[in-house]
Protein backbone atom coordinates (compact mmCIF):
# COMPACT_ATOMS: atom_id res chain seq x y z
CA UNK A 1 0.00 0.00 0.00
CA UNK A 2 1.18 3.94 -0.52
CA UNK A 3 -0.16 7.00 -1.73
CA UNK A 4 -1.88 5.41 -5.28
CA UNK A 5 -4.23 3.58 -3.30
CA UNK A 6 -5.85 6.93 -1.65
CA UNK A 7 -4.87 9.90 -4.84
CA UNK A 8 -6.84 7.91 -7.88
CA UNK A 9 -9.51 10.01 -9.28
CA UNK A 10 -7.99 13.48 -8.09
CA UNK A 11 -9.33 15.90 -10.05
CA UNK A 12 -7.56 18.52 -11.62
CA UNK A 13 -8.58 21.93 -9.75
CA UNK A 14 -8.55 19.86 -6.42
CA UNK A 15 -4.61 18.86 -6.76
CA UNK A 16 -3.81 22.36 -7.47
CA UNK A 17 -5.76 23.79 -5.11
CA UNK A 18 -4.09 22.30 -2.33
CA UNK A 19 -7.46 20.22 -1.65
CA UNK A 20 -5.34 17.27 -2.42
CA UNK A 21 -5.05 16.75 1.39
CA UNK A 22 -8.78 16.89 2.05
CA UNK A 23 -9.09 14.37 -0.18
CA UNK A 24 -6.49 11.68 1.03
CA UNK A 25 -8.55 12.25 4.26
CA UNK A 26 -11.74 12.13 2.79
CA UNK A 27 -10.19 8.33 1.07
CA UNK A 28 -8.76 7.47 4.65
CA UNK A 29 -5.46 7.53 3.96
CA UNK A 30 -3.33 7.04 6.81
CA UNK A 31 -3.07 10.21 9.36
CA UNK A 32 0.53 10.35 9.78
CA UNK A 33 1.02 10.30 5.77
CA UNK A 34 -1.32 12.90 4.88
CA UNK A 35 0.66 14.70 7.68
CA UNK A 36 4.05 14.09 6.08
CA UNK A 37 3.07 14.83 2.56
CA UNK A 38 1.93 18.55 3.70
CA UNK A 39 5.48 19.15 5.52
CA UNK A 40 7.32 18.14 2.63
CA UNK A 41 4.43 20.76 0.33
CA UNK A 42 5.57 23.33 2.51
CA UNK A 43 9.14 23.37 2.05
CA UNK A 44 10.67 26.28 -0.20
CA UNK A 45 13.03 24.72 -2.59
CA UNK A 46 14.91 25.71 -5.72
CA UNK A 47 15.10 23.21 -8.18
CA UNK A 48 18.59 22.19 -7.53
CA UNK A 49 17.26 21.71 -4.03
CA UNK A 50 14.24 19.88 -5.74
CA UNK A 51 16.60 17.62 -7.87
CA UNK A 52 18.24 16.42 -4.89
CA UNK A 53 15.37 15.80 -3.03
CA UNK A 54 14.46 12.54 -5.43
CA UNK A 55 17.11 10.52 -4.10
CA UNK A 56 16.90 11.54 -0.48
CA UNK A 57 15.00 9.76 2.51
CA UNK A 58 12.29 11.63 3.94
CA UNK A 59 9.58 11.55 6.44
CA UNK A 60 6.79 10.76 3.87
CA UNK A 61 8.73 7.92 2.38
CA UNK A 62 9.98 6.89 5.60
CA UNK A 63 6.36 6.12 7.02
CA UNK A 64 5.67 4.32 3.41
CA UNK A 65 8.44 2.10 2.93
CA UNK A 66 10.62 2.33 6.48
CA UNK A 67 8.82 -0.87 7.67
CA UNK A 68 10.60 -2.40 4.33
CA UNK A 69 14.03 -1.18 5.02
CA UNK A 70 16.55 -3.86 4.27
CA UNK A 71 20.41 -3.34 4.88
CA UNK A 72 22.63 -0.28 4.57
CA UNK A 73 24.86 -0.26 1.42
CA UNK A 74 27.68 2.11 0.60
CA UNK A 75 25.50 4.50 3.17
CA UNK A 76 22.28 4.35 1.57
CA UNK A 77 19.24 1.92 3.12
CA UNK A 78 18.34 -0.58 0.62
CA UNK A 79 14.52 -0.86 0.84
CA UNK A 80 11.82 -3.50 -0.54
CA UNK A 81 8.83 -2.59 -2.91
CA UNK A 82 6.35 -4.64 -2.03
CA UNK A 83 4.36 -5.97 -5.03
CA UNK A 84 1.54 -4.24 -6.00
CA UNK A 85 -1.76 -5.08 -4.47
CA UNK A 86 -4.03 -7.60 -5.39
CA UNK A 87 -2.09 -9.08 -8.29
CA UNK A 88 -0.47 -12.72 -8.15
CA UNK A 89 3.04 -13.08 -8.11
CA UNK A 90 4.28 -15.07 -10.46
CA UNK A 91 6.82 -17.43 -10.00
CA UNK A 92 10.30 -16.42 -10.39
CA UNK A 93 9.93 -13.10 -9.36
CA UNK A 94 11.10 -11.29 -6.21
CA UNK A 95 10.41 -8.04 -4.89
CA UNK A 96 12.87 -5.25 -6.29
CA UNK A 97 14.92 -3.91 -3.65
CA UNK A 98 16.47 -0.39 -4.03
CA UNK A 99 17.75 3.08 -2.16
CA UNK A 100 15.35 5.63 -2.66
CA UNK A 101 15.12 6.80 -6.42
CA UNK A 102 15.39 3.48 -7.76
CA UNK A 103 13.31 2.67 -11.34
CA UNK A 104 13.72 -1.07 -12.74
CA UNK A 105 11.67 -2.29 -15.37
CA UNK A 106 12.11 -2.95 -19.43
CA UNK A 107 11.94 1.10 -19.73
CA UNK A 108 13.96 2.62 -16.94
CA UNK A 109 17.67 1.29 -16.11
CA UNK A 110 18.20 4.86 -14.96
CA UNK A 111 17.72 6.49 -11.09
CA UNK A 112 14.84 8.92 -10.90
CA UNK A 113 17.65 11.17 -10.99
CA UNK A 114 18.91 10.19 -14.01
CA UNK A 115 16.01 10.18 -15.15
CA UNK A 116 15.17 13.93 -14.47
CA UNK A 117 18.21 15.30 -15.93
CA UNK A 118 17.91 13.17 -19.14
CA UNK A 119 14.58 14.85 -19.60
CA UNK A 120 15.48 18.13 -18.52
CA UNK A 121 18.52 18.12 -21.40
CA UNK A 122 15.84 16.38 -24.08
CA UNK A 123 13.17 19.36 -23.21
CA UNK A 124 16.40 21.97 -23.62
CA UNK A 125 17.26 19.88 -26.94
CA UNK A 126 14.19 19.32 -28.85
CA UNK A 127 11.94 21.64 -28.09
CA UNK A 128 11.43 25.88 -27.45
CA UNK A 129 11.04 25.83 -24.29
CA UNK A 130 12.71 28.10 -21.93
CA UNK A 131 15.13 26.47 -19.86
CA UNK A 132 13.11 27.41 -16.83
CA UNK A 133 10.26 25.85 -17.72
CA UNK A 134 12.47 22.43 -19.20
CA UNK A 135 13.79 22.55 -15.49
CA UNK A 136 10.64 22.92 -13.82
CA UNK A 137 9.25 19.83 -15.59
CA UNK A 138 11.64 17.93 -15.94
CA UNK A 139 12.75 17.75 -12.59
CA UNK A 140 9.57 17.45 -10.84
CA UNK A 141 7.26 15.31 -13.37
CA UNK A 142 8.19 12.39 -11.69
CA UNK A 143 8.83 13.46 -7.59
CA UNK A 144 5.47 11.29 -7.16
CA UNK A 145 7.31 7.96 -8.09
CA UNK A 146 9.34 8.60 -4.51
CA UNK A 147 5.56 7.21 -2.34
CA UNK A 148 3.34 5.21 -5.17
CA UNK A 149 6.63 2.40 -6.12
CA UNK A 150 5.83 -1.41 -5.95
CA UNK A 151 7.10 -4.28 -7.72
CA UNK A 152 4.73 -5.21 -10.87
CA UNK A 153 4.36 -8.84 -12.08
CA UNK A 154 7.20 -8.64 -14.19
CA UNK A 155 9.69 -7.41 -11.58
CA UNK A 156 9.82 -4.27 -11.93
CA UNK A 157 8.73 -0.88 -10.29
CA UNK A 158 5.34 0.67 -11.38
CA UNK A 159 4.62 3.91 -9.71
CA UNK A 160 0.88 4.26 -10.85
CA UNK A 161 -0.56 7.43 -10.31
CA UNK A 162 2.61 8.94 -9.27
CA UNK A 163 2.05 11.94 -11.96
CA UNK A 164 -1.20 13.09 -9.52
CA UNK A 165 1.34 13.28 -6.26
CA UNK A 166 4.14 14.98 -8.57
CA UNK A 167 1.42 17.60 -9.60
CA UNK A 168 0.59 18.15 -5.73
CA UNK A 169 3.81 18.82 -4.86
CA UNK A 170 4.62 21.05 -7.94
CA UNK A 171 1.61 23.29 -7.68
CA UNK A 172 2.76 23.93 -3.89
CA UNK A 173 6.75 24.21 -4.59
CA UNK A 174 6.26 26.55 -7.33
CA UNK A 175 3.80 29.00 -5.17
CA UNK A 176 5.85 31.86 -5.87
CA UNK A 177 5.56 31.62 -9.68
CA UNK A 178 2.90 33.95 -11.54
CA UNK A 179 -0.39 31.93 -12.01
CA UNK A 180 0.03 31.58 -15.52
CA UNK A 181 3.46 30.04 -15.17
CA UNK A 182 2.73 27.82 -12.39
CA UNK A 183 -0.83 26.55 -13.68
CA UNK A 184 0.46 25.45 -16.88
CA UNK A 185 3.72 23.66 -15.31
CA UNK A 186 1.31 21.85 -12.89
CA UNK A 187 -1.27 20.52 -15.39
CA UNK A 188 1.18 18.81 -17.55
CA UNK A 189 3.11 17.25 -14.85
CA UNK A 190 -0.68 16.46 -13.98
CA UNK A 191 -1.41 15.28 -17.55
CA UNK A 192 2.48 13.97 -18.63
CA UNK A 193 1.30 10.44 -18.48
CA UNK A 194 -2.26 10.49 -20.45
CA UNK A 195 -0.05 10.28 -24.03
CA UNK A 196 1.16 7.22 -22.98
CA UNK A 197 -1.63 5.45 -21.11
CA UNK A 198 -5.04 7.00 -20.88
CA UNK A 199 -5.04 8.65 -24.44
CA UNK A 200 -3.04 5.73 -26.23
CA UNK A 201 -5.59 2.97 -28.33
CA UNK A 202 -2.68 0.29 -27.67
CA UNK A 203 -2.59 0.83 -23.98
CA UNK A 204 -5.92 0.82 -24.39
CA UNK A 205 -6.28 -2.89 -26.01
CA UNK A 206 -3.17 -4.37 -23.97
CA UNK A 207 -5.41 -4.38 -21.04
CA UNK A 208 -8.03 -6.68 -19.89
CA UNK A 209 -11.82 -5.95 -18.99
CA UNK A 210 -10.95 -5.46 -15.32
CA UNK A 211 -8.33 -3.51 -15.57
CA UNK A 212 -10.30 -1.42 -17.52
CA UNK A 213 -13.21 -0.79 -14.89
CA UNK A 214 -10.29 0.64 -12.58
CA UNK A 215 -9.87 3.23 -15.09
CA UNK A 216 -13.02 5.18 -15.92
CA UNK A 217 -10.58 7.36 -18.65
CA UNK A 218 -9.48 4.27 -20.32
CA UNK A 219 -12.92 2.44 -20.02
CA UNK A 220 -14.11 5.71 -22.24
CA UNK A 221 -11.57 5.44 -24.66
CA UNK A 222 -8.71 7.30 -26.04
CA UNK A 223 -10.85 10.53 -27.69
CA UNK A 224 -13.38 11.03 -24.89
CA UNK A 225 -10.69 10.58 -22.55
CA UNK A 226 -8.94 13.39 -24.81
CA UNK A 227 -12.13 15.24 -24.71
CA UNK A 228 -13.00 14.55 -21.19
CA UNK A 229 -9.95 16.12 -20.00
CA UNK A 230 -9.87 18.75 -22.19
CA UNK A 231 -13.18 20.04 -21.18
CA UNK A 232 -11.74 19.46 -17.43
CA UNK A 233 -9.10 22.01 -18.14
CA UNK A 234 -10.76 24.70 -19.57
CA UNK A 235 -12.38 24.84 -16.44
CA UNK A 236 -9.31 25.17 -14.39
CA UNK A 237 -8.01 28.07 -16.90
CA UNK A 238 -11.46 29.78 -16.33
CA UNK A 239 -12.82 29.32 -20.21
CA UNK A 240 -9.72 30.73 -21.28
CA UNK A 241 -9.45 27.66 -24.41
CA UNK A 242 -6.36 29.31 -26.39
CA UNK A 243 -4.17 28.97 -23.35
CA UNK A 244 -5.73 25.13 -22.83
CA UNK A 245 -4.80 24.50 -26.49
CA UNK A 246 -0.90 25.65 -25.57
CA UNK A 247 -0.87 23.71 -22.57
CA UNK A 248 -2.47 20.41 -24.78
CA UNK A 249 0.61 20.98 -27.05
CA UNK A 250 2.86 20.79 -24.57
CA UNK A 251 1.57 18.14 -22.63
CA UNK A 252 2.41 16.16 -25.95
CA UNK A 253 5.92 18.13 -26.57
CA UNK A 254 6.65 16.93 -23.11
CA UNK A 255 5.74 13.13 -23.53
CA UNK A 256 8.29 13.33 -26.40
CA UNK A 257 11.49 14.25 -24.08
CA UNK A 258 10.23 12.30 -21.47
CA UNK A 259 12.24 8.84 -22.72
CA UNK A 260 13.03 5.90 -20.19
CA UNK A 261 16.97 4.76 -20.51
CA UNK A 262 17.25 1.40 -21.42
CA UNK A 263 20.88 1.51 -22.57
CA UNK A 264 23.61 3.69 -21.33
CA UNK A 265 25.21 4.99 -24.54
CA UNK A 266 28.18 7.42 -24.70
CA UNK A 267 24.94 9.81 -26.22
CA UNK A 268 22.68 8.99 -23.42
CA UNK A 269 25.43 9.55 -20.84
CA UNK A 270 26.30 12.81 -22.00
CA UNK A 271 22.68 14.25 -22.06
CA UNK A 272 22.48 12.90 -18.41
CA UNK A 273 26.03 15.26 -17.75
CA UNK A 274 24.20 17.87 -20.00
CA UNK A 275 20.58 17.65 -17.98
CA UNK A 276 22.54 18.21 -14.47
CA UNK A 277 24.54 20.89 -15.58
CA UNK A 278 21.30 22.95 -16.53
CA UNK A 279 19.73 22.21 -13.56
CA UNK A 280 22.70 23.21 -11.62
CA UNK A 281 22.91 26.37 -13.63
CA UNK A 282 25.98 25.80 -15.30
CA UNK A 283 26.68 27.43 -18.50
CA UNK A 284 26.03 25.55 -21.64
Amino acid sequence: MNLKDFITGLPLDKAYYNAAFAYLEEREAPPMWVDRLEIICSQSLDMEQAYDFLDKEDLLFGEIYGKWAKELVDGRWHYTYPFVEGQQIPDGIKEVVGPVGTQTSKWHKESLKQHAAYVVANLVKETDLDVETAVRLGVLHDVGKKYTSATNKHGGICCHEHAKVSAVIASCWLHKLPPEQRKTVFAVIYAHMFPQNEWSPEKKQSLNRATLADHHRLYRGPEQAKAGFYKELVSFLNGDVHWADRIMDLIYAFAKCDKGITEFTPDVLERIKLGEAIIRGAKI
